[in-house]
């Protein structure tokens, strides 16, 4: 499961439990991903935070709902969308609609609305994707680490990725970097790890348990910017500085 499947989750629970108790932590467990992980990614792809969303969800359909049905009584319309008095509502409604319940009752208002979240996906394609070629200095990494088939990269590196977050293993280490080792002796197939730097911040390093991670050391290496895709090896990269890094960033 990739990212935009785990916030395609996130947006469904929210959608079919706004007349529902629920939080934060619901939403992120229904998505495969912690909480702070999910709400920087919420951030990132929506550009509002996770709470402002569901209120804003909540409060636009209070209004839809208000508005074909006059006659509902404002405390009943707020205990349905999660606030506990008529009066914490009424304060919320009107900072979004800019009018409060009982004008929308009496008078005709124009009321906000705020639609759900849609993944729409664009393919663009013949344009040039610049990039930069420089030197790192050794550094250490912790990372999971599968062997893939030399040639077989752009196929199983993906599905690395899948089982990475259904397996739930970012609970542990949150990914930020992915590494291609170098190939075995044979050539047949190189070491593929996916991790982060040793150096993070901590929030990217949960208390590990005995798992499949390792800490590696990376001595100087050419690192490619702005590849954000896992990419295909071939040939022998046996040398010692043979290794490609890919930085999630």
């Amino acid at each position: 499961m990739n990212i935009l499947e785990c916030y395609r989750r996130g947006i469904d629970y929210i959608e079919n439990h706004l007349e529902e108790d629920f939080s934060l932590s619901d939403v992120a467990n229904y998505a495969y991903l912690s909480l702070s992980y999910f709400q920087r990614i919420f951030a990132i792809l929506s550009n509002t935070n996770l709470s402002d969303y569901i209120r804003s969800r909540r409060l636009s359909l209070a209004g839809q709902e208000l508005s074909k049905n006059p006659h509902i009584k404002i405390i009943d319309l707020a205990f349905k969308y999660g606030y506990k008095t008529p009066e914490s509502f009424s304060r919320a409604f009107h900072s979004f609609h800019h009018c409060l319940p009982s004008q929308v009752k009496s008078k005709h208002y124009s009321l906000s609305y705020y639609p759900r979240l849609e993944i729409v996906i664009t393919i663009k394609g013949g344009t040039i994707m610049d990039y930069q070629i420089s030197e790192m200095k050794t550094f250490k990494v912790i990372v999971k680490v599968d062997d893939v088939p030399a040639g077989k990269g752009d196929v199983v590196c993906p599905k690395l990725w899948d089982e990475y977050w259904r397996k739930k293993y970012h609970e542990q280490v949150i990914p930020e970097v992915a590494v291609c080792l170098a190939m075995e002796n044979n050539n047949d197939t190189f070491r593929y790890g996916i991790g982060c730097f040793i150096e993070t911040p901590k929030r990217y390093l949960k208390d590990l348990k005995p798992s499949p991670f390792l800490v590696k050391h990376m001595p100087n290496l050419k690192r490619r910017a702005r590849c954000l895709r896992p990419f295909k090896i071939s040939g022998s990269s046996s040398s010692a500085n043979g290794y490609l890094i890919q930085t999630m960033k």
